[in-house]
């Protein structure tokens, strides 16, 4: 359930600042697809009994995503002064529209070659999928 949990956190995160303008939309789509993606791909590998092998890589980037969501939350947090004139001052400085876009944008990259690494890591469970549910024929055509 962690991953899950992981998942909509930063989703959820993710939601609320696309909504308010701080990241663009495509990239919240981009990011939930591929959860979505991967928590139907762990469903089909629990079908055919075969684990998911994960990566530090996958880790790496959920490290990098909470980074980037605690980064945006504190800076908005200094930025609004609500702590006083001399974090305010801090957070004008911290506060960029384009670190937010390049940031979630580096995190667009990193959750789309993620994905490619799970799919390629993991091709055992497709092709055990495929013959599950297409037979050997299938197999052998496509993979």
């Amino acid at each position: 359930l962690d991953p899950l949990a992981d998942k909509i956190l930063t989703s959820a995160a993710f939601i609320a600042f696309a909504n308010v303008g701080i990241i663009p939309e495509w990239t919240v789509w981009v990011v939930i697809a591929r959860d979505i993606l991967m928590t139907f791909f762990r469903v089909l590998s629990d079908t055919v009994n075969l684990p998911v092998k994960t990566s530090n890589f996958g880790k790496v980037k959920t490290f990098i995503q909470m980074i980037f969501i605690a980064y945006v939350l504190i800076t908005h947090v200094l930025f609004d002064g609500s702590l006083g004139i001399a974090a305010q001052k801090i957070g004008v400085t911290l506060h960029d529209p384009d670190i937010y876009y390049y940031g979630m944008i580096v995190v667009t990259i990193l959750t789309v070659a993620t994905n490619a690494q799970y799919l390629y890591d993991n091709v055992q469970v497709l092709r055990a999928a495929i013959t599950k549910y297409f037979g050997n024929s299938a197999t052998e055509k496509t993979l």
